[in-house]
């Protein structure tokens, strides 16, 4: 534990902060501690260690870290297997052979970033892939961007289908013209009658500052103050107090309807 804290803060990249909060810039010191507490295996620290050392530290262009990144997998797939969240809540624990089939899936979702990093490529199929995802996740939907981007296998990142998503969008809105690739039938991508409505700040709400907000709420789930939703703001970048709580009231509405 005390070797990776030093890693960490050897390339700057500890926010020496006691929340549990996973942050895609730097690790906080709670979850390095969570990680080590979890791996009873010398073996499965040496892994660890493996991995991590072959990342780069350096921010991307995004400001994000790729070895905090890899970090955060490492984290989260922890939690499946051992059916416990670094928050301490029970959640679902996943079979051996599942955890094997994620940690796959991550890699081949890291190599599938690498080689987009070029330039992101949609197929027909993909964007008939996208459509589809659309219509079955609405605006609203929680973790929508995740959920489109799990649907489409993890190919491309959720900031990847959001900005696709609005491009097809805009190019609808002006009539349907210059939509790239195959369009599937309406009757098959629109939603349903009981699908909850489109937010109308959908497209004002990135799936980082959504995570953020998710965060914010749950770091101050039991805070009962009248300044709750200025506390939440400052998890979310780009959003005031106001915009937190209606963006929480319009979640709960359509978690009602579910």
């Amino acid at each position: 534990r005390v070797l990776f804290r030093s890693f960490f803060k050897k390339n700057n990249l500890v926010e020496d902060i006691s929340t549990n909060m996973l942050k895609d810039y730097a690790v906080r010191p709670p979850n390095v501690a969570w990680l080590f507490s979890k791996i009873v295996k010398g073996e499965e620290a040496e892994q660890v260690q493996k991995i991590l050392s072959e990342q780069s530290c350096d921010p991307s262009e995004d400001k994000t870290v790729p070895v905090v990144l890899i970090f955060n997998e490492i984290i989260l797939t922890k939690e499946l297997e051992v059916g416990m969240s670094r928050y301490g809540e029970p959640i679902k624990r996943l079979t051996p052979e599942a955890i094997a089939e994620r940690k796959k899936a991550e890699e081949e979702k890291r190599l599938a970033k690498m080689k987009a990093a070029s330039g992101v490529i949609w197929s027909d199929d993909d964007l008939i892939a996208l459509q589809k995802a659309i219509a079955k996740y609405p605006g609203g939907t929680i973790d929508r961007w995740r959920k489109m981007a799990q649907m489409l296998h993890d190919k491309f990142s959720e900031e990847e289908v959001l900005t696709k998503t609005k491009e097809l969008d805009a190019q609808l809105r002006n009539g349907g013209h210059h939509v790239q690739g195959p369009q599937v039938p309406v009757s098959s991508v629109t939603p349903s009658a009981s699908a909850p409505a489109a937010d109308p700040s959908e497209e004002e709400w990135s799936p980082e500052q959504q995570k953020n907000l998710e965060n914010g709420l749950r770091e101050m789930k039991d805070y009962k103050e009248k300044d709750k939703f200025q506390k939440v703001a400052k998890y979310v970048t780009g959003k005031t107090a106001k915009q937190c709580f209606d963006r929480f009231k319009f979640l709960c509405s359509i978690n009602k309807k579910k």
